[in-house]
């Protein structure tokens, strides 16, 4: 059971803030209960949450201007967070996604594995990164019960959030086993340490190299200088640490949803010779879930996308946690990454402005000339190549413009196009 213990009668300018929050918690409760069990009351739920995480920026303010925080308010104000987490993804379980329920049990589950493990309930060190992802978790919740988003956005957002929150938590249980009482002093492992920086340059770099065409997956294009890697150089050299502690994660996560639509931009062009459309191609996905499963059995068709959601989570976990180490060793090493970061951004212009391609994380590369000859994602200006550009006769279907039988089996060909082209890619460990 978790307990925190208070004086009512010396509750502090921040615990009455944190008191408030957990009476708005305790009101966004009976709303999610009642839009259950009747009409759906989205408004004054949204309205009533959103007040209470702004409010949670407050009280630690507060807290530290006043000179009053303490272990105990810091504990109260985690445990409110917790329950108003919990309330939420249980509203977004019912209304998106069942598994949404997990980022608001995550807390508890800690809790319980905690009795079989007492070393899960020592203290850890403050880390700024799981503020922000707990900051994260609210917004996305929130998001989603405004119902302003498709459902297949929504579950996007939880899936992103869910493999945020996964990294935390797992980040706080191995710091807790390395601080667990009667643990040896580990011996440390330059060598481990370095093949994991590589490991994570490396990774950031066929990520943003990757083509979004299987014809142009060479050993040559692989091997291009990815501008935005450079730039993630540039910026852990800049920046203070804990902003760069910020922003090498996101910059890692808006590389694992780049990458992610290449994947799907190489499953359309091998089987339908365009780009996909991400607002309008999501008619596809449940006519092909549904030709798979009376090909192959319900079974089938639920391992293949349970397959495909470790495979996101996989992308959106490791990219944040290896642009996370970049940047780190960056700023460890910042004499020798500085001059290092500095030759290689000017090789960079020098070989752009002699006209030579650069990997860049979209469709096209960058380059001077006439050798930009790759095609452009349709809506973005650019020429496209004469062996590329279909025949008005043949130009591929749209969605909206495809049978519902020949939409479906298209959707099930790119399925396992991408999921073969996810499948070669190395994955970091």
């Amino acid at each position: 059971m978790v307990t925190v213990q208070l004086d009512p009668r010396r509750l502090r300018p921040a615990d009455r803030v944190t008191s408030a929050r957990l009476l708005l918690a305790c009101v966004v409760t009976g709303l999610v209960v009642a839009s259950l069990t009747g009409p759906r009351r989205t408004g004054p739920l949204v309205a009533i949450a959103t007040v209470a995480l702004v409010l949670d920026l407050v009280d630690g303010r507060v807290a530290r201007r006043t000179g009053a925080a303490s272990p105990a308010g810091a504990r109260y104000d985690m445990e409110v967070d917790a329950l108003l987490i919990l309330v939420l993804s249980g509203y977004a379980a019912a209304t998106t996604a069942w598994w949404a329920l997990l980022i608001g049990a995550a807390r508890y589950l800690l809790l319980v594995a905690g009795w079989v493990r007492p070393w899960l309930r020592g203290p850890t060190p403050p880390r700024y990164w799981a503020k922000v992802v707990a900051a994260v978790q609210g917004v996305v919740l929130v998001v989603v019960a405004s119902g302003l988003l498709p459902r297949a956005a929504s579950q996007v957002l939880l899936a992103v959030a869910l493999a945020l929150l996964a990294e935390s938590f797992g980040h706080q249980v191995v710091q807790l086993r390395r601080l667990r009482p009667g643990r040896p002093a580990a011996r440390r492992r330059p060598g481990i340490s370095v093949a994991l920086t590589l490991t994570a340059y490396a990774v950031l770099w066929l990520a943003l190299a990757l083509p979004d065409r299987l014809p142009d997956l060479t050993a040559g294009r692989l091997l291009e200088l990815p501008v935005e890697l450079l730039a993630l150089l540039v910026l852990a050299l800049v920046l203070p640490a804990r902003l760069r502690r910020v922003v090498a994660p996101v910059f890692g996560l808006l590389v694992g949803l780049t990458l992610l639509v290449k994947l799907l931009d190489i499953g359309f062009y091998a089987e339908l010779d365009r780009p996909v459309d991400l607002l309008g191609d999501g008619s596809l996905l449940g006519p092909a879930l549904g030709v798979l499963r009376d090909s192959d059995g319900r079974v089938v068709a639920d391992a293949a996308v349970a397959a495909v959601v470790v495979l996101v989570g996989a992308l959106l976990v490791a990219l944040p946690l290896a642009a996370a180490r970049v940047g780190g060793s960056v700023a460890r090493h910042r004499r020798v990454a500085a001059p290092l970061t500095a030759v290689v951004g000017l090789a960079w212009v020098g070989i752009s402005a002699s006209g030579l391609q650069l990997a860049s994380s979209g469709s096209t590369t960058v380059a001077a000339g006439p050798t930009a000859s790759s095609a452009r994602r349709p809506g973005l200006p650019g020429p496209v190549t004469a062996a590329r550009a279909p025949a008005s006769d043949d130009a591929p279907l749209g969605p909206a413009e495809m049978p519902a039988d020949a939409g479906s089996l298209a959707a099930r060909r790119v399925i396992a196009s991408v999921t073969a082209t996810a499948a070669s890619i190395p994955a970091a460990r």
